[in-house]
């Protein structure tokens, strides 16, 4: 029997259409959706339809999870036994909560409306910005922050590949790094994400959010999960419960969470409505790679398996 890894993409990864197989197949989507409006009144019905990118980037992060929750369960059924691990990338560290059962989806769910209605709070002013940094890897960007003195304008957010670092910037952080890219012989790409997340600059949000992170109520997972920033497997409740609460505000070691397991799967099976996620782990790992971003794949991996 082959084992697995269950990989959540992270926010940005959803799509116009990502429900367009579910809604054909006999899925819990109805159900589902039906339960979120009656239990906590979240409404998200006409979103799941969608065709207007702008509804759907408005309900983003509810709508990835809702995706991420029925590809799990229904790609679990076809292929007859639980994944070895989860995880998931920034956002979709989440999913991964569910995913592995530490978490009920419903409640979830509910978490995740929270989260998003603190995150657009308006009285809280955006400090910073996304910068990716490619040719330069965790332990270079480590020492350069030292040497140019760039701790106050430059905050590691992400580290998704061996040499592809994300950071949160201030307007004097990203001038200085426009001037030091011939220095340092990098890349410097802007990156398209509302808040800088995974960074000291999410205090704020951070700390509306923790009296709700308190709320939830964890459980004992059935399997792992790989979390974003201690890169630990965890399957205790309070050591998933910690990691929780600083999500927001602690950097995502992303390449060494897909190394530390590596050697343990035969497979990552990456949940994905996009292909974003797909390429950052085929530029980490030489191991067999699923990305579930259509029904025809799900049926390939029922009959050929793992």
């Amino acid at each position: 029997m082959k084992k697995y890894a269950y990989v959540f993409s992270g926010q940005e990864s959803e799509r116009v259409g990502m429900f367009n197989d579910l809604i054909k197949e006999p899925t819990e989507l109805n159900n589902l959706l039906d339960t979120l409006k009656e239990t906590h009144g979240i409404d998200v019905r006409d979103a799941v339809v969608s065709k207007d990118a702008a509804v759907v980037a408005q309900n983003n992060q509810i709508l990835l999870s809702l995706y991420h929750h029925l590809m799990a369960k229904l790609l679990i059924n076809k292929i007859g036994y639980l994944p070895s691990y989860c995880l998931g990338h920034s956002f979709g560290q989440f999913s991964a909560l569910t995913g592995a059962g530490a978490v009920d989806f419903i409640e979830m769910a509910a978490f995740v409306n929270k989260r998003m209605e603190v995150i657009n709070s308006c009285d809280i002013v955006v400090r910073a910005t996304f910068k990716s940094i490619h040719g330069m890897t965790l332990e270079s960007f480590e020492n350069f922050l030292l040497e140019e003195n760039l701790g106050e304008h430059v905050e590691l957010a992400l580290h998704n590949q061996k040499e592809q670092i994300v950071c949160a910037v201030t307007k004097t952080g990203e001038e200085k790094l426009t001037e030091l890219t011939s220095k340092y012989n990098y890349v410097l790409k802007d990156v398209h994400v509302s808040r800088p997340y995974h960074t000291s600059f999410m205090e704020e949000y951070n700390q509306r959010l923790l009296p709700y992170i308190e709320k939830l109520n964890f459980l004992t997972p059935h399997c792992p999960v790989i979390v974003n920033n201690s890169k630990k497997a965890i399957a205790d409740v309070e050591g998933l419960r910690a990691e929780t609460k600083i999500q927001m505000i602690q950097p995502v070691f992303w390449y060494d969470c897909i190394k530390k397991i590596e050697d343990e799967v035969d497979a990552f099976i990456i949940l994905d409505p996009s292909e974003s996620q797909s390429k950052i782990l085929r530029r980490i790992t030489n191991k067999k790679i699923h990305n579930i971003n259509n029904m025809g794949i799900v049926k390939l991996i029922e009959k050929k398996g793992v």
